[in-house]
């Protein structure tokens, strides 16, 4: 117990002895004890930081669908005459239809061929993430959608449809403008989302802050 007594016996004398003072001066001496040095300034250079997201993958999925639009245009259009064939020998010889094919015929597939061409090319661009693509896409529907129509309106109106003929045409022409703008809507997905990164891309910036305008904050 006396070695406790003493031991908090020196603890309370050493609290009751005074600290001595320390005074932050730039040089300045006195008698008591100081702690002397010199004012410097820190100084920072502000950077501007770019976050970097991950591309969307809309453009490339886009890409290869329209690639295997393409690809079946072009085996839907040579394939059509034996199909065609296959399915009206199916039929009774009173209802055969004559399906020799004319210069209309040949001038059409031909076309459906180059069109199906187009759609693999700009496809591949879109895969690329080549904004051309999506342009040349949407051309490429524009166009395939004019010919369709021009198709339909010379087209020898069905023996159902002889005494409803705005009907039909109504009917027609109105399921062309709505399988052309579905497909323009699909066609621009990547020109409608974020971070899709399309080529080619204007790295100039729009502004830069000038970090050494005081006023600025």
């Amino acid at each position: 117990m006396e070695e406790k007594d003493d031991f908090w016996g020196e603890v309370a004398s050493e609290q009751n002895e005074s600290i001595p003072s320390m005074i932050i001066s730039d040089g300045a001496s006195s008698n008591e004890n100081v702690l002397t040095g010199v004012t410097q300034t820190i100084s920072a250079q502000q950077n501007q930081m770019v976050l970097m997201q991950k591309p969307s993958e809309a453009p490339k999925i886009i890409g290869v669908l329209v690639i295997l639009w393409g690809g079946f245009t072009i085996l839907l259009t040579l394939a059509s005459p034996f199909v065609n064939e296959s399915i009206n020998n199916l039929l009774p010889e009173e209802e055969r239809a004559d399906l020799t094919m004319g210069t209309i015929d040949y001038i059409t597939s031909f076309v459906s061929v180059l069109i199906g061409l187009g759609y693999i090319y700009s496809g591949n661009l879109m895969v690329k993430r080549q904004r051309s693509g999506v342009n040349l896409t949407l051309g490429i529907i524009a166009v395939s959608f004019l010919i369709q129509v021009i198709i339909f309106l010379f087209e020898p109106i069905p023996k159902t449809y002889e005494d409803a003929e705005g009907m039909y045409y109504g009917i027609g022409i109105g399921t062309n403008i709505f399988c052309g703008a579905m497909c323009c809507l699909l066609a621009a997905i990547p020109l409608m989302v974020n971070n899709a990164q399309l080529e080619p891309v204007n790295l100039a910036p729009t502004s830069q802050p000038g970090w050494g305008d005081e006023n600025q904050f």
